[in-house]
């Protein structure tokens, strides 16, 4: 494991902090915000307005660490490359929303149907430079799961999830 990871996660990290900070306060301004349904709990009322986008300013802080840092390594590319394209799949819903003044973006068939798309092409192209295989290791033990065919949709789902976790947890969606 490559001992710099501390710092460069505190660095972007750090970017993301300053970044969403600075895109809060612009957005605020301008009144680029959410859109809260009325047949929502009153409870969410008062998001209305709240700023939207805020994975923008994590995108820029891990493309800015990767230049700064000079981390040009094909897996570390691949992965920067796939966090733009599942960011702009959020930027246009974000858009959306915004530009039809409504709470509803893109339909989430659409979603998961890009969300799919790029999870197996991301698991393809790690299967080229041999990151992956079709084992895995429980975490906390020493056994050790052999998934054969299953591995492939294994990892879409885990892909798919993790992404939505994030995603319902930011504050309006969940």
């Amino acid at each position: 494991m490559n001992k710099n990871i501390v710092i460069y996660t505190l660095f972007s990290f750090s970017l993301s902090l300053l970044f969403t900070y600075f895109q809060y306060k612009i957005f605020y301004k301008k009144g680029i915000g959410q859109f809260i349904r009325q047949e929502g709990p009153d409870l969410h009322q008062h998001k209305m307005g709240t700023p939207s986008a805020g994975g923008v300013s994590l995108v820029f802080a891990l493309i800015f660490t990767i230049i700064f840092f000079r981390l040009f390594k094909s897996e570390i590319i691949y992965l920067a490359l796939f966090m733009l394209l599942f960011s702009s799949i959020g930027f246009f819903d974000d858009f959306i929303k915004f530009k039809k003044n409504r709470s509803l973006g893109f339909k989430a068939r659409y979603k998961l149907l890009l969300q799919v798309i790029f999870s197996l092409i991301l698991i393809y192209l790690f299967r080229e430079i041999t990151l992956t295989s079709d084992t895995l290791i429980i975490p906390f033990s020493k056994k050790v799961l052999h998934l054969g065919i299953w591995y492939v949709p294994f990892l879409v789902i885990f892909i798919i999830s993790t992404l939505n976790a994030f995603n319902l947890t930011d504050g309006l969606d969940g």
